[in-house]
């Protein structure tokens, strides 16, 4: 019961934006266009190339992500828990016919084992109990190839629309807030130190069906370059 509890507070946030699916509402930031092309090439320039590859992207919103992914791979099965985004990423990719929807919320999503090259992921741990997190990179493990990647995007410690605030204060001396986070509503967001996902994928281990034990292999672990320039 906690974590259904617990998975309905994460909807319920969420609910709350559906009827703006935007990039404000993505981002939790009204100054967010000032931003977001830049945050975007940050991310899609930390992942491996994509041609003939199979990618799921999970959290996908309005498709800030989705269009650039489906241009260079093979196939894009893209989800999210919010009706709204999901109808509103159909729109804007109408164009491309190698992407698939799905609305599901993360944690019961099903895919195939050894059936994607790419779990794609931006701001999702954050809204997952520490438990779901640990069950998620499991079944990430399950649906990726041999040699397959999974990025995760997260935002650690705070808020990031926290720290443009605080930045914004001490620049233009202004204490005006560009978050779209309510300072009354109770905010279910986890942000964990960077060091817990790290220790916890270099920890986790999958064991499949032929008894194969398979684990992750940390590549790299920074800052986006982006929330950098603008502190």
């Amino acid at each position: 019961m906690t974590a259904e509890v617990r998975r309905d507070s994460f909807k319920t946030f969420w609910d709350k934006y559906s009827d703006k699916p935007d990039t404000n509402s993505m981002m939790l930031n009204n100054t967010s266009d000032e931003i977001d092309a830049n945050d975007r090439a940050d991310i899609l320039s930390s992942l491996p190339l994509l041609a003939n590859k199979n990618v799921l992207e999970i959290g996908a919103g309005i498709g800030r992500f989705t269009t650039v992914l489906a241009e260079s791979a093979k196939w894009v099965h893209s989800t999210d828990f919010i009706e709204s985004f999901i109808a509103k990423n159909k729109e804007r990719n109408a164009h491309l016919k190698n992407i698939s929807y799905q609305i599901s919320d993360a944690v019961n999503l099903q895919m195939e084992e050894n059936s994607v090259d790419l779990v794609f992921t931006n701001w999702l741990m954050m809204y997952l109990s520490d438990r779901e997190v640990v069950e998620f990179l499991l079944n990430a493990m399950r649906w990726l190839r041999p040699d397959g990647y999974l990025h995760l995007r997260e935002s650690c410690s705070e808020s990031s629309t926290g720290q443009i605030l605080l930045d914004l204060i001490t620049t233009t001396g202004s204490a005006k807030s560009t978050t779209l986070h309510s300072s009354v509503d109770v905010n279910p967001t986890h942000y964990r130190y960077s060091s817990r996902y790290i220790k916890l994928l270099r920890a986790i281990r999958y064991r499949d069906s032929c008894g194969k034990v398979w684990r992750f292999d940390l590549q790299w672990s920074c800052s986006v370059p982006t929330y950098i320039k603008v502190k």
